[in-house]
């Protein structure tokens, strides 16, 4: 959605690079939410299953740094092929 005056576009609500890449700051947002969330699950599993204080730090932090860095390549492969669009609309 853009304003035109004489065929040059003066607002983009999305941003430059559109829906494909979103804002730095929301991405970082998201993504720093999704591995807090994900330490203390992590964290709280690995305590169920060990028993031991220790371990479940080690492993709440180890799992979720490499998770979240999978997570972000994630979202913007998805992102970038625009995957969720193409499924739901080739019927």
């Amino acid at each position: 959605m853009h304003t035109y005056i004489k065929g040059k576009a003066l607002f983009n609500p999305f941003g430059p690079r559109g829906l494909i890449f979103p804002r730095f700051s929301s991405l970082f947002l998201k993504t720093l939410s999704y591995s807090v969330m994900h330490l203390c699950v992590a964290m709280s599993v690995a305590w169920m299953l060990t028993g031991n204080l220790k371990a479940a730090l080690a492993i709440g932090l180890i799992e979720p740094a490499v998770q979240t860095v999978a997570y972000t390549c994630h979202e913007r492969i998805w992102a970038r092929g625009n995957i969720s669009n193409k499924s739901t609309h080739s019927i």
